[in-house]
């Protein structure tokens, strides 16, 4: 996965602080149909800044 910069200063972000993997949308209001279906998923991995000391999503 490709990194991002800090929100707030800039900085490239280095550090996973959690990666908790993968995971469909919370609350998402499925159809039968789509109940079938692969949901998509998203990367549930949280950053922190060596420079802010900010956590974000990348």
């Amino acid at each position: 996965m490709s990194r991002s910069n800090c929100r707030f200063c800039g900085q490239a972000l280095k550090h996973v602080l959690a990666d908790l993997g993968t995971s469909p949308l919370a609350n998402s209001c499925l159809t039968v149909e789509q109940l079938a279906a692969d949901e998509p998923t998203y990367p549930l991995e949280v950053m922190v800044c060596d420079g802010s000391y900010q956590v974000q999503l990348p």
